[in-house]
């Protein structure tokens, strides 16, 4: 009886020592730029080259990007309404997205539209894309 309550107490040691070790393990990994990608981000401001930054006001800065990890986005842009200063929706919008160059390039398209954008930067709070002429910082 006492050499069972010992294997015993030993399984389930064993047990609990390797969950936890696989556990430890998988919250370790890095985020992949998709997963990064996979998230509603706001538009912070705007630089065209050879311009000022254009810091977005409280009203433009509710404009955002929700990208989705199935290769989706919907996007809605907010503008100041200059005769009644009311902040206005110029529309919600549906498009797709691919990962290109190693996760380095993000070709966007947006009805007949469409572009390419460099991820300069990404981490979990900061998206920064630059395409010819501009840079856009997201938060």
């Amino acid at each position: 009886m006492k050499t069972l309550k010992l294997i015993t107490l030993s399984l389930l040691f064993s047990i609990t020592f390797f969950s936890c070790e696989s556990d430890d393990d998988s919250s370790s990994s890095e985020p992949t730029t998709q997963e990064l990608l996979a998230h509603k981000w706001f538009i912070k401001s705007v630089k065209p080259v050879g311009n000022p930054v254009h810091v977005n006001n409280d009203c433009e800065a509710t404009s955002y990007y929700d990208f989705k990890s199935d290769g989706t986005f919907i996007t809605d842009t907010f503008y100041i309404n200059s005769v009644t200063n009311e902040c206005l929706s110029g529309g919600y919008y549906e498009g797709t997205y691919t990962l290109l160059d190693n996760n380095e390039t993000i070709h966007v398209t947006l009805g007949s539209v469409s572009g390419n954008y460099t991820i300069t930067a990404i981490s979990t709070s900061e998206l920064i894309l630059t395409a010819p002429g501009e840079f856009v910082f997201f938060r």
